[in-house]
């Protein structure tokens, strides 16, 4: 009986632990390909590419601007919000609000 209950017992471990060289063998496979991702951008990092470019002609957006996507009553659109304050204030007072 206890010979038999280690033999069910050894080959369930051993079963069960078939998933360790699966999981084992993916994690090594993923570091891998992390790893030479990182060496190709470190590679990439070191090319003196120019980080602007310049152009003799001015850029033109071929897309235009589109309309907002609901109509607004002009009362609404062109309304002025008027700022009241208690006291005087300056430019410097301003930007610090």
């Amino acid at each position: 009986m206890k010979n038999r209950l280690l033999q069910l017992s050894a080959i369930s471990i051993f079963l069960l632990s078939g998933c360790a060289p699966q999981r084992i063998n993916q994690v090594q496979k993923d570091a891998e390909e992390t790893g030479s991702k990182a060496s190709a951008l470190i590679t990439q990092m070191s090319d003196n590419l120019p980080v602007v470019q310049f152009e003799n002609d001015q850029y033109i957006n071929p897309v235009p601007i589109s309309k907002p996507k609901f109509d607004a009553p002009v009362k609404i659109t062109r309304c002025q919000v008027q700022y009241k304050t208690t006291g005087r204030r300056t430019f410097s007072n301003s930007v610090r609000i």
